[in-house]
This record gives structure tokens, C-alpha cells and sequence, in this order.
């Protein structure tokens, strides 16, 4: 089961590769100062959210922070 399960993951990141290496290198090439990371947290949240995710900005007492959350499910 377990392995089931890392191979589910590995097929998400590889099926995902070139859109999170587009994100990463976003941020990257525009950089924020610490606990001012807006943009970053804008191309961060909204992939997210549009993949289905509750998406809450502002968590513990930070702007930047964020939590995604995705229903359990299945």
C-alpha cells in the first residue's frame, strides 16, 4: 500500500514537473523580501486554489503565511 501510495506521489510531481519548475523559477527571478512575499504567495495560492484546494492567506498572525487545504475525500 505504501509504496502504492509514494508512486501516486511520484506520477503527481513528474506529471507536474514543468509547472512547478515554471513557479519556482518565477520566484526566483523576482524576489521579496522576507514576510513581504506577496507575489510569491499569489503564485503559490492560486494554482492551489484552482486544483480544488481551500486556500487561507493570512494565517498565523503572517500576510505571506498560507494554508491549502484539500477534503479528505476519498
Amino acid at each position: 500500500m505504501t509504496d502504492q501510495i509514494h508512486q501516486g506521489i511520484r506520477n503527481v510531481i513528474d506529471s507536474n514537473r514543468d509547472r512547478f519548475l515554471k513557479v519556482s523559477q518565477e520566484i526566483w527571478n523576482d524576489p521579496e523580501l522576507g514576510f513581504d512575499e506577496h507575489r510569491a504567495v499569489q503564485r503559490l495560492t492560486q494554482p492551489l486554489a484552482e486544483a480544488g484546494f481551500e486556500v487561507e492567506v493570512g494565517v498565523a498572525g503572517l500576510d505571506t503565511a498560507f494554508r491549502a487545504t484539500w477534503d479528505s475525500g476519498r
